[in-house]
């Protein structure tokens, strides 16, 4: 049995996470991109090894429904996507994201809009062509449409889930608050506690540009924010397999403690 994992939103085949080389041949990613991220044979964990689990791509538009959707592909294909930047935060400066800052609004300067068909994640499990088996690991990077996927899979995909990085945003680029603040009660209703922020080097948004030397401490614009599902929202009577998915996942993220209580109905369902 595969550890799937699902990357909504992924940048060139970079996945922000990490796991042992010895799980390279049991783990299958599903990549969903609306832009085109381009052939992906391998992927760049957060610490920088090049992994190469099973890969599928799926070119799509990922949204809350079956609709019809402007999906708009900007001058940075990294930031293509359904919502639009605030004009508040167009003149804002990244620091150090690369070999060299930039203003976010050159970033999102329009390209082109593509008028698409949406669907959910809810929708793609429940077809069942491209990924046979609902993810363990659920990774979205949307600029700014994280909660809106999130409700694409309240039915059939979040169930299944025990853990879930999301980007968030931490300050309001888009729709006007910050996703961490919708996404965080949302997840929590449907069995997931907060696991903090996967790390980063550095902080990098800021309205004023200055050169380096007498820049002030720059703001978290957005995090790569963890989610582990909590062991008393697994279900009691979990399959064996769903167990140890659940277990390895926990371990992958740093909560084997959430892993051995619930290996340890296993065990004592297992003495009964």
């Amino acid at each position: 049995s595969r550890l799937w994992i699902w990357h909504v939103g992924a940048r060139q085949g970079y996945m922000p996470i990490v796991f042992p080389e010895i799980f390279d041949k049991c783990i299958g990613a599903l990549l969903l991109d609306g832009g085109n991220i381009g052939v992906v044979e391998r992927l760049e964990l957060a610490n920088e090894r090049t992994a190469r689990p099973l890969i599928r791509q799926l070119r799509t538009c990922v949204a809350a429904r079956c609709a019809s959707r402007d999906f708009h592909h900007r001058a940075c294909d990294f930031v293509s996507g359904l919502v639009e930047l605030d004009s508040t935060f167009a003149d804002w400066f990244v620091y150090g994201n690369g070999p060299c800052d930039y203003v976010l609004g050159d970033a999102h300067r329009l390209k082109a809009v593509e008028r698409m068909d949406a669907t959910t994640l809810d929708s793609i499990a429940l077809g069942g062509s491209q990924c046979k088996q609902i993810p363990s690991i659920l990774i979205i990077d949307a600029q700014g449409a994280a909660h809106e996927i999130l409700q694409g899979a309240v039915e059939v995909v979040l169930p299944q889930v025990d853990a879930i990085v999301v980007e968030t945003e931490l300050i309001p680029f888009f729709g006007g608050k910050p996703s961490f603040v919708s996404v965080l009660p949302m997840l929590w209703e449907c069995g997931f506690g907060f696991a903090g922020f996967l790390p980063e080097d550095e902080s990098w948004a800021n309205p004023v540009h200055l050169p380096i030397g007498q820049r002030c401490q720059t703001l978290a614009g957005s995090k790569d924010a963890v989610f582990v599902r909590l062991p008393q929202a697994l279900p009691v009577g979990a399959s064996v397999e769903r167990t140890i998915r659940y277990t390895t996942t926990c371990c992958m993220f740093d909560h084997v403690d959430f892993g051995l209580t619930v290996a340890s109905r296993l065990a004592e369902s297992a003495l009964n």
